[in-house]
């Protein structure tokens, strides 16, 4: 699956990162996280949000808790999304909704006019908080939706979040908020929950600027990727040392939070 759009995203940082590189951090990323035991989202916008990690007992990216990619990714984006079916906590849905981009349906893109509060119960949407009239039109939505894909109309299926920070977008989102979200969600900066219908869900909600622990230790914090900095990362850059400091830079992706 390759992400490049046009010429300026094939000579800029977003593509000159040497792959091979990106393609060991992505794999020992999935090994830190398959060895860990739970995982806790939050941020300022008063998201909370833990779960388990399942079946991690050296089954690396095999483990039950990963929905395995069938395709490689150029460059890499994004690690494989982490099942939300033990994941509990509070949700803050604002801005837009997308489709997730695995399935094109009719008026995808859903514009909230204020922020709603998801309660989830190990991956199930139990309520939404906030003007009702929305609520009840959020809800419409949700329906809508999985009358289109089948499955469970408030599930939450998974989720990920990008590990390239040289990832930008040049314009705003709004104007065309579905190609946005095709790139912008291997940024750091956005965390991606794919919602309602049979895995992998079909519509996408957009966190931005989350603070991401994997048993107390932070990977991503207020949306910046810590784990190429760590110590244990130290040998992968040790022949490019100059692409540390692409990693540890946020690129603008036409957003205002």
């Amino acid at each position: 699956m390759c992400y490049v759009l046009n010429a300026k995203y094939l000579a800029s940082d977003f593509c000159r990162t040497p792959h091979q590189l990106h393609l060991q951090l992505h794999d020992r990323l999935i090994e830190k996280i398959s060895a860990s035991s739970q995982f806790k989202i939050t941020c300022s916008q008063g998201n909370d949000l833990s779960g388990k990690i399942l079946n991690t007992a050296a089954e690396s990216i095999a483990s039950d808790s990963f929905t395995v990619f069938e395709v490689n990714l150029f460059p890499v984006t994004i690690f494989p999304p982490l099942s939300c079916s033990s994941m509990s906590g509070k949700l803050v849905i604002k801005d837009w909704l997308t489709s997730s981009s695995t399935v094109i349906y009719h008026d995808s893109v859903y514009y909230l006019e204020q922020p709603f509060v998801a309660s989830i119960d190990k991956g199930m949407i139990t309520r939404f908080d906030g003007n009702r009239e929305q609520c009840i039109s959020l809800e419409k939505h949700f329906n809508r939706v999985c009358g289109i894909v089948g499955g469970e109309a408030m599930a939450i299926n998974s989720w990920h979040t990008g590990i390239l920070p040289s990832t930008w977008y040049d314009g705003r989102a709004r104007d065309d908020l579905e190609r946005w979200g095709s790139i912008s969600y291997a940024s750091p900066r956005v965390t991606h929950f794919h919602a309602c219908g049979s895995d992998p869900g079909q519509i996408g909600i957009n966190l931005f600027d989350a603070s991401i622990c994997f048993d107390n230790e932070f990977i991503f914090e207020e949306g910046n990727f810590l784990y190429p900095h760590s110590d244990e990362c130290a040998d992968l850059f040790k022949d490019y040392s100059s692409w540390l400091d692409v990693c540890g830079q946020n690129a603008d992706i036409g957003i205002q939070t």
